[in-house]
């Protein structure tokens, strides 16, 4: 009873990493998605200079403008970059967790077929027993 016990709580073990790897690769997605995000909008960045820069040399009024909007930019820039380097540490992290996930579950289910093989010849070895018990009262009954 204790083997089948253990071997249950092995199991539940199983589904719960089942379950930390099936967050884990959400959370990839949705750092992915993210990341696609921020490499947009820093493409839209760049893309926006160009145009006003385009538009400084054609009209010499947006010069100023540009000065500014250039200013802007920089700290834009510098946003998108630190929200790019939080998302390659995030997504470092949920690897590594996601790998850690993984090499439970597979030492799980290692253990747990291992723990079933021997619960099953623990239950034989039962029957065997309770079988010759069962022989001899039927012997000393007959006698």
């Amino acid at each position: 009873m204790n083997a089948a016990k253990f071997v249950s709580g092995l199991i539940k073990l199983k589904r719960l990493a089942k379950t930390e790897i099936e967050h884990a690769r959400v959370d990839l997605a949705e750092i992915e998605t993210a990341k696609a995000s921020n490499s947009a909008a820093m493409e839209a960045l760049v893309r926006d200079c160009a145009e006003a820069d385009q538009s400084a040399k054609t009209d010499p009024a947006f010069l100023s403008a540009n000065i500014q909007f250039r200013e802007g930019v920089v700290l834009r820039r510098e946003a998108l970059r630190k929200a790019g380097f939080a998302l390659e540490k995030a997504e470092a992290e949920i690897r590594d967790r996601l790998d850690q996930a993984v090499q439970e579950y597979k030492k799980l289910e290692i253990l747990i077929a291992v723990d079933a093989e021997k619960a099953g010849k623990a239950a034989k070895k039962q029957e065997i027993a309770g079988a010759d018990d069962w022989a001899a009262r039927a012997a000393s009954k007959s006698n």
